[in-house]
């Protein structure tokens, strides 16, 4: 996630910021390439406490790897 920044800035998220400057650059008085970023436009990475552990199990279920005996055994 994100959020505004309050006090010093220490993780910026890239996505989160650009997409906060994007509607303001005719505004702004952009000309050319690149964007007009401004201290309110900046966004800080926010994190959600401890991840849990993802388990993924693939199983090849096509006829040709005996698929049967495969599947009674997951």
């Amino acid at each position: 996630g994100a959020r505004r920044p309050q006090g010093a800035l220490t993780k910026l998220h890239l996505a989160a910021t650009v997409q906060a400057a994007a509607p303001h650059q005719r505004a702004r008085g952009r000309s050319g390439r690149g964007l007009v970023v401004r201290r309110d436009d900046l966004r800080q990475a926010t994190r959600e406490g401890r991840e849990g552990n993802l388990v993924l199990f693939v199983v090849d279920a096509s006829g040709s790897m005996a698929a049967r005996q495969r599947m009674s055994a997951v």
